[in-house]
């Protein structure tokens, strides 16, 4: 069981290092039909910090206009939704700020290029080194 700390209308105004968002569903089209969600997100990405998106989730940058010009990449079925974007199907795409991974199976990569943009590139080693990734 997970317990959430607080609610996310009560720390709307905070600022973070990174925005990330987890793919999946119904959990995408939940992300995406939230103005609270979306408010943070732009606000981020607007400000240069880094927002990612993982799996389904990159679509939600599509439909923002996030991605216009940007490469990027996502799941495989949510392909058609990656609207006005370069899309790679390499397993993790950084362009600017944005970050944008595949799905399941890139979620590691996924985490250690986020520590990596976040200048923990040291860190982001010491737990390939740790789980045998490289």
């Amino acid at each position: 069981v997970i317990t959430a700390d607080t609610v996310l209308s009560a720390v709307l105004d905070q600022d973070y290092d990174a925005v990330i968002l987890p793919g999946g569903e119904p959990g995408t089209t939940n992300l995406q039909n939230s103005d609270l969600v979306l408010d943070i997100i732009s606000r981020h990405f607007r400000q240069g910090w880094v927002v990612a998106a993982i799996c389904a989730a990159p679509r939600i940058f599509a439909a923002m206009g996030i991605l216009n010009g940007k490469k990027a990449t996502s799941y495989p079925a949510t392909k058609k939704a990656m609207v006005n974007c370069d899309y790679s199907e390499e397993l993790v795409v950084v362009d600017g700020n944005v970050l944008t991974s595949r799905g399941p199976g890139t979620a590691m990569l996924f985490g250690y290029t986020i520590l990596e943009r976040l200048g923990l590139t040291d860190m982001s080693i010491k737990l390939k080194q740790g789980m045998v990734f490289s």
